[in-house]
Parts: structure tokens; C-alpha cells; sequence
């Protein structure tokens, strides 16, 4: 009998957080090519980000993150947690995280210096409070894209 995760995901080969992490980096580059972004990969993991957006004139370093819905708030970690090297943030290394959030099926994109330096929040629901300011609402990190340029590219020879 195989040993399952928390999130359903079998542990095996792979650590469980790995494979969150890489189910994470694929959704976010899916949803950033379909929104018309040139996503470049590293050809190696050393790095502190997963992939790069090229915007023409710069380069944007995308660190990805499996987020957690609970009580209607996306979480994600925004740190690294290493055995031999501790916590590390990542200032200076990246300039985004993409978050992916299965429950919902939704990728973000979201600066750095959005969110503090350890565990970052998406709220996609209103709170029980009714507080509306100071809140960083999912919405606005939203990875979109047009459908009408899904189906133009889809038509393209």
C-alpha cells in the first residue's frame, strides 16, 4: 500500500513538496504562456527562482509556490526552508512569486514586495468583519488572459 500526503499526492521517489512545487512551476508557466508571456526555464535547480519572464527589455525572476485555500485566504509560503541553510527569504534573488491554488485552479503573479517574509496571503473572499481596505484581494494578482487570443492563436497556421 502506497503512503499518501496531505494533499493526496503518493510519497515516493519524490518528496511530496517537490512535486507540489513542480505541479506549481507548471501551472504558473501554463497560465503565464497563455496570457501571451515568453517564459524562459532554467536549465538547472540551483537557482533561487523556477523560471523567468521576458518582458523584451527585462528579465523577471518567478519564484512558484503550491497555495493553500483556507477561510477563503490563498496562503503560500515566502521563504525557503532548508535544512543546512535555514530560513531564507527571497529578497534580492526574485522579483515575483507565482502562486498556483489547485482548490480553485488559479495561478498569481505576485511582487515580491507585496507580501512579508514568510508566509504571503491571497484573500479571494470577503471577510467576516466586512473590512475592505488593507486587504491584498486575489483578484488583483490574477493571472488572466483573453479568451479571444486563445481561440486567434489556436486558428493561427
Amino acid at each position: 500500500m502506497q503512503k499518501t500526503s496531505s494533499t493526496g499526492l503518493v510519497v515516493g521517489g519524490v518528496r511530496s513538496t517537490s512535486r507540489l512545487g513542480n505541479i506549481a512551476r507548471g501551472a504558473v508557466a501554463a497560465a503565464l504562456l497563455k496570457a501571451g508571456k515568453c517564459v524562459l526555464l532554467p536549465m538547472n535547480d540551483d537557482q533561487r527562482y523556477d523560471l523567468v519572464i521576458d518582458e523584451g527589455s527585462e528579465f523577471l525572476r518567478v519564484q512558484c509556490k503550491y497555495g493553500r485555500l483556507r477561510n477563503s485566504v490563498v496562503t503560500f509560503q515566502t521563504c525557503s526552508n532548508n535544512v543546512s541553510s535555514g530560513r531564507r527569504d527571497y529578497r534580492d534573488a526574485i522579483e515575483y512569486f507565482g502562486v498556483y491554488c489547485a482548490e480553485l485552479g488559479t495561478s498569481y503573479l505576485v511582487p515580491i514586495d507585496h507580501v512579508p517574509l514568510r508566509l504571503g496571503s491571497l484573500r479571494v473572499g470577503s471577510c467576516r468583519n466586512n473590512q475592505s481596505q488593507n486587504i491584498r484581494w486575489a483578484r488583483d494578482y490574477l493571472i488572466e488572459y483573453p479568451p479571444q487570443e486563445l481561440l486567434r492563436l489556436a486558428r493561427y497556421p
